[in-house]
C-alpha cells in the first residue's frame, strides 16, 4: 500500500515538474573556461536526466554484475549439496523398496 501511495506521490512530482518546465521554460547560458553554452531548460533538464542514466549504467551495472559473479561460487557449492542430497534421498528410497521386496529396488506403485 505503501509503496503504491508513494510510486502515485513521485510520479505526480515527475507530471507538475514536468507541465512546469513546458509552460515557464527559460533559457539557460552557461560560461565555463572561455565556452558559452545556450539552451533552454527543458532541453537541460533532459540532459541532466541522461546524463545520470549513462551515469547509472557506466556504475552500477559493473558494481552488480561483479556482485553476481562472486556469487557464483556460493550458488555451485549450494547446487552440489542439493544433488548429493537428493542422490541419497534416491539412494535410501531404493534401499528400503528392496527391503519390502520389490525387485530391482524400485517401488511398482510409483
Amino acid at each position: 500500500m505503501l509503496r503504491i501511495i508513494g510510486f502515485i506521490i513521485i510520479t505526480g512530482l515527475f507530471v507538475a515538474s514536468s507541465v512546469w518546465l513546458a509552460d515557464s521554460g527559460g533559457n539557460i547560458d552557461i560560461n565555463w573556461l572561455g565556452h558559452s553554452f545556450k539552451t533552454s531548460m527543458p532541453m537541460f533538464a533532459a540532459i541532466i536526466i541522461c546524463f545520470y542514466m549513462a551515469l547509472q549504467i557506466v556504475l552500477l551495472f559493473p558494481l552488480k554484475l561483479i556482485k553476481k559473479i562472486g556469487a557464483l561460487p556460493e550458488k555451485v557449492s549450494k547446487a552440489k549439496q542439493q544433488k548429493e542430497i537428493k542422490t541419497e534421498e534416491i539412494e535410501a528410497s531404493k534401499k528400503i523398496a528392496k527391503d519390502e521386496g520389490y525387485k530391482d529396488g524400485y517401488n511398482k506403485a510409483i
